[in-house]
């Protein structure tokens, strides 16, 4: 219910009162924000008025709080009701609703990310970049992207026809159709050489062997000097309850949990070179580099350094346990937020 409250106060206006420190009237409201009181996510000012106490910018954002929560709400209802697993099981709305929060994702990319890669943050500036969107979805990250970037075009895989009508409707929408492509392709089938500049590989969304079977491709799809953005899906400072929440999350999806360390391991191997973790929001994103000059199959394993840079707070898809939403900020746990080199 803690989400629930959530989900309503921000689609009726309440949630932008609490945001602005102003008073509640409706019983209803007052009820909700006490059971946030009570959950962590607000803090009492007065008896009829609240301020907000969770600190991640899309809780500034009442339409992102209440497109959040409506997913949350519609999986689980979805997962008690039996629902097969896998996302192309997912109702409609429940897509659209997905892919209107991870849109998002696009601003974290954009101010988050492309600061931690200069090479690859010009080549957006400038317009001249290229983005590999693996797992497109609706093609909402893809649409953030090029729409903030002007002459950046996008090429977004997936593997469900139904997803890839619903991303073409939402292009289509966005007027941005002459700049994104959609392709029914699989990671592991990609053959592209030399093209982008920078690619998303969700893994949480992509089957294990299709994860590890695509990773040359997308490496030889990549321009020298292009960059890779994976979330980490299982890191050793995680939580408990946020990585059997991540597990259980990955399963329903038909997606793949690899560990931190392997997924190190098989960036190496690969041949990616300047792995750096960032703690963004809920979880955490490591950035993997092309050489631009490859020397042998990869590069040469030694002892790691780290260089730690101060990250910044993003925004994190609401918990499915509201109660755990202070937690799940902090991933890693109890840990400054901060960049990290792992080579």
């Amino acid at each position: 219910m803690v989400v629930a409250a959530l989900s309503r106060m921000a689609s009726r206006g309440a949630w932008q009162c609490i945001i602005d420190e102003r008073p509640l009237t409706d019983a209803i409201d007052l009820a909700d924000a006490e059971l946030l009181v009570a959950a962590g996510a607000v803090t009492r000012v007065r008896n009829d008025t609240f301020r907000l106490a969770l600190t991640a910018p899309m809780y500034r954002d009442p339409e992102a709080v209440a497109e959040s929560g409506l997913y949350v709400l519609r999986r689980a209802l979805a997962h008690a009701s039996g629902r097969a697993p896998g996302w192309g099981n997912e109702d409609p709305e429940t897509v659209l609703a997905f892919g209107r929060v991870t849109g998002r994702g696009g601003d974290v990319i954009a101010d988050e990310l492309l600061p931690q890669l200069p090479a690859v943050e010009t080549a957006f500036r400038a317009g001249s970049a290229a983005f590999l969107d693996i797992g497109v979805g609706v093609a909402a990250i893809s649409i953030r992207l090029v729409g903030r970037y002007p002459g950046t075009r996008a090429v977004g895989l997936d593997v469900l026809p139904d997803v890839l009508e619903r991303a073409q409707s939402e292009v289509a929408r966005s007027g941005l159709s002459d700049s994104i492509e959609l392709r029914l392709q699989s990671v592991a089938d990609l053959r592209d050489h030399s093209c982008f500049d920078l690619a998303w590989l969700p893994q949480g969304f992509i089957p294990r062997k299709a994860f590890l079977d695509g990773m040359p491709h997308v490496f030889n799809a990549l321009k020298p000097g292009g960059a890779l953005l994976v979330p980490v899906a299982l890191h050793p400072e995680m939580p408990e309850f946020a990585r059997a929440r991540m597990i259980h999350s990955a399963s329903l999806a038909g997606g793949s949990t690899i560990t931190q360390s392997h997924l190190v391991e098989l960036l190496r191997a690969t041949g990616f070179e300047d792995l750096a973790e960032h703690p963004v929001g809920a979880q955490v994103l490591m950035t993997a580099t092309k050489p631009v000059h490859r020397h042998g199959r990869g590069p040469a394993r030694g002892t790691s350094t780290v260089a730690p840079r101060r990250g910044r707070s993003a925004h994190p898809v609401l918990t499915d346990d509201g109660t755990r939403a202070r937690e799940a900020e902090a991933i890693p746990h109890n840990r400054a937020r901060e960049s990290r080199r792992l080579n």
